[in-house]
């Protein structure tokens, strides 16, 4: 067993005890049926227009498009966090899209073990990569990321394989990525064991560190 499978087991067995411990962050453990929607976001002001936000992206999809059959359970901290309170006060959505604030690994593990599809909604190319993607690939979880210019995201992000892409800025193209993915147990089932096998494919640390040693030996034989 590799250091990536042995990293994935013990973050499995981690969220599992955590589960069992009533340790999984408090959104999570109040569903009761619903469908679990994960989205991390460093909540930090990115443009003076509001709906620009990530965030509040993911809020509007939310509360105009999903309704209370979707729990949406935001993790990050920032600037903006008491705005996007208000707004779900104000919007009657808080019964289903939570705020959770920074969470430390192992409740982002339990967290990630417990949704059924993941959301990275950023739209600025500042978001050049989305870590946090893979992480909830190595879980076996679909992605539902954003298609922002001049960023990897959406590489990282297979479309069709380990889950879907939509354009940015887009809540009903969001909020339709997510209950396309959730209605469909048999697609969801193939983006989980895409995602699962993507991770495995090409962002494991023998798989970077072999294509790594490649480019290098491509470059001598030049």
């Amino acid at each position: 067993m590799g250091e990536d499978e042995k990293w994935m087991k013990a973050a499995l067995e981690e969220a599992a005890q955590a589960a069992a411990e009533g340790e999984i962050p408090v959104g999570a453990v109040l569903v009761r049926g619903g469908q679990v929607i994960a989205a991390a976001h460093n909540l930090r002001e990115q443009t003076q227009d509001p709906t620009a936000h990530a965030e509040m992206l993911c809020l509007r999809a939310a509360a105009e498009k999903l309704g209370a059959d979707y729990q949406v359970l935001i993790v990050g901290d920032g600037p903006v966090h008491d705005q996007l309170e208000e707004y779900i006060t104000s919007a009657g959505i808080q019964d289903h899209v939570k705020l959770l604030g920074y969470l430390e690994d192992n409740e982002m593990y339990s967290l990630l073990a417990a949704c059924d599809v993941f959301v990275l909604s950023s739209v600025m190319k500042t978001e050049a990569f989305g870590i946090v993607q893979i992480e909830a690939m190595s879980l076996g979880k679909p992605v539902i990321a954003t298609k922002i210019p001049e960023s990897g995201v959406s590489w990282v992000n297979a479309d069709g394989l380990s889950g879907l892409n939509v354009p940015i800025k887009d809540a009903e193209a969001l909020a339709g990525a997510v209950r396309t993915v959730c209605s469909d147990q048999e697609l969801h089932d193939k983006l989980s064991a895409g995602a699962a096998r993507r991770f495995r494919d090409t962002f494991t640390i023998d798989q970077m560190i072999d294509r790594t040693i490649k480019i290098y030996n491509d470059e001598k034989c030049m």
